[in-house]
């Protein structure tokens, strides 16, 4: 890309596209900066706000691509962790990696009475749409603490 030739965006990748249009905003920032001079007070209040719509979007690009490498740099410390687990497991003697244990004849345990009484469940408790109460009703089908 010549720095004099006109470009078209539509004929660009993404990443030019984001190069060409971050190359307008530090061209248009320091060609403000430039205008302000030594007294800040002396631009329009509108060049102002397009001043600070720069410097927000040039600092949104830069945390975005920290953003962006922080989280290749997880995912490739996570792909190492699961390699190396995935390595210890094959290690282990007598095991098939994905496979579970299987228990020939295994017994489902039972709670003796004499530790847990039996469950007595009323009616409507199990229901998954239990009924609603009123207050007046609950109270009225409440019996008076004599």
């Amino acid at each position: 890309m010549s720095d004099k030739t006109p470009v078209d965006p539509t004929l660009l990748s993404d990443d030019e596209v984001l190069a060409f249009t971050q190359k307008i905003r530090r061209t248009t920032v320091t060609n403000l900066v430039v205008k302000m001079g030594q007294d800040p007070t002396s631009i329009e209040s509108s060049d102002k706000t397009l001043f600070n719509q720069l410097l927000d979007g040039l600092d949104r690009q830069a945390l975005t691509n920290k953003r962006i490498k922080v989280e290749e740099e997880t995912a490739k410390d996570m792909g190492a962790t699961a390699a190396l687990i995935a390595e210890m497991l094959s290690k282990l003697p007598n095991r098939v990696v994905g496979e579970a244990d299987v228990i020939e004849n295994a017994v489902t345990p039972k709670v003796g009475e004499d530790i847990a009484p039996p469950v007595l469940l009323l009616p409507g408790e199990t229901e998954i749409a239990a009924p609603q109460m009123s207050y007046d009703t609950f109270m009225a089908n409440t019996a008076p603490a004599v």
